[in-house]
């Protein structure tokens, strides 16, 4: 018998499942929704945490993980990091290639999300639209960059037909809802 697949998820609020949850309050996520679409056995791990910016998915999130050896690493972070006063691209940078270099290491698969434009479904100032889409296009610079050194598997959000169709997303406009997270999942499915 074959020894299942491990498939790991580490990263952030989007990682997690926010927007995806039932009645009890647990989160499932796109993570959980790909984790269903494989035909061979497999162990789903999902370490991540809302909340969590690049630092924490390298030095708390990702040891969690390694102990398990996936063969399969979603690294799913990036928007807490530009949420904070004393963003700094470089130090996000820093952060993810550690973490992808980690995994490399191991023989993994990793797998990266592009940020979508909040600015797209969230009224904002003009100012503060302005300095949003500065970062995300940031952090999206960031992770292609990786996404090239490493080989990942690189969802580019927004690219994707309909993304910003008002049903793919919670109410806080955020976050996918459960119909973005079956989404997401469907487009990883596809490019995997």
């Amino acid at each position: 018998m074959n020894e299942p697949l491990t498939f790991a998820v580490i990263g952030d609020s989007a990682a997690s499942g926010v927007g995806d949850s039932n009645a009890a309050g647990t989160h499932f996520g796109w993570g959980y929704h790909l984790a269903q679409a494989f035909a061979e056995p497999l162990v789903y791990i999902n370490a991540s945490r809302p909340g969590a910016q690049s630092k924490e998915v390298l030095h708390e999130q990702l040891p969690k993980i390694l102990v398990h050896q996936p063969e399969l690493v979603a690294v799913i972070v990036g928007g807490n990091d530009l949420l904070r006063n004393g963003f700094s691209p470089e130090i996000f940078e820093e952060n993810l290639n550690e973490t992808l270099a980690e995994i490399e290491r191991m023989g993994a698969t990793s797998m990266l999300l592009e940020l979508h434009d909040p600015t797209e479904i969230v009224p904002m100032p003009r100012l503060v639209a302005r300095v949003c889409r500065r970062r995300v296009h940031a952090v999206n610079r960031v992770t292609r960059k990786m996404a090239k050194r490493y080989g990942s598997v690189l969802l580019q959000t927004r690219s994707l037909d309909g993304i910003y169709q008002r049903e793919k997303w919670h109410v806080d406009r955020m976050h996918p809802s459960k119909i973005g997270h079956q989404f997401i999942a469907q487009n990883f499915a596809h490019l995997l």
